[in-house]
């Protein structure tokens, strides 16, 4: 919802492309595990404001998840829509389109096939950033689960069957999730060649 529009847009215009270049390239240097410390930062004054303590710990889980995705997301959309072929940019200004009916009739309908491999590809970094945001980012709170925490528990009590099971269920999950994106995948374009 974020890195979508902002994305398109900024493939389409090289100046807020320039705008958001520092943002992109500090984010994109910077490890997740780095962060990690800033999610129990912002949960505390989120708490401290007023929040619900779970609430706070969720939006900010929720916030790292999307921001750290972003930073992978962004560039991506960015590069797709800039590897648009000139050639149906140029012709759809020699029929008359306006710069917003060419990223609307262009732009986003030749690269969105590429961008829908993108966001398969983000759902799979997600997978990642959840375990981390639950089980590392803040202490657990009493009464809150996740599968990120219960990781982090079956790994401190050393209840490694326990463990292992969960990360199989990950993985088939996964390998769900990545069969239906490819599914759907198939369905949106299929003029596309998909595993």
């Amino acid at each position: 919802a974020i890195c979508f529009p902002l994305g398109v847009l900024a493939g389409a215009f090289p100046v807020l492309k320039r705008f958001i270049a520092p943002l992109e390239v500090g984010g994109g240097y910077t490890p997740p595990v780095a962060l990690l410390p800033l999610v129990s930062v912002v949960s505390g004054l989120l708490a401290e404001s007023g929040m619900d303590k779970y609430a706070a710990a969720d939006s900010a889980r929720i916030g790292f998840i999307v921001a750290i995705t972003s930073f992978w997301l962004y560039p991506s959309i960015v590069a797709l829509v800039e590897k648009v072929d000139d050639v149906f940019v140029n012709t759809a200004y020699t029929c008359g389109a306006s710069r917003w009916q060419v990223i609307r009739h262009v732009l986003i309908p030749v690269a969105m096939a590429d961008i829908w491999e993108s966001f398969r590809v983000s759902y799979a970094i997600g997978w990642a950033l959840i375990i981390l945001a639950e089980g590392y980012a803040i202490g657990r709170i009493a009464g809150e689960y996740g599968l990120g925490m219960f990781l982090v528990l079956m790994q401190r009590r050393r209840e490694m069957d326990n463990f292992f099971a969960a990360v199989l269920m990950i993985i088939i999950t996964a390998m769900v999730f990545d069969f239906l994106f490819k599914l759907v995948g198939r369905k949106l374009f299929p003029y596309r060649e998909t595993d």
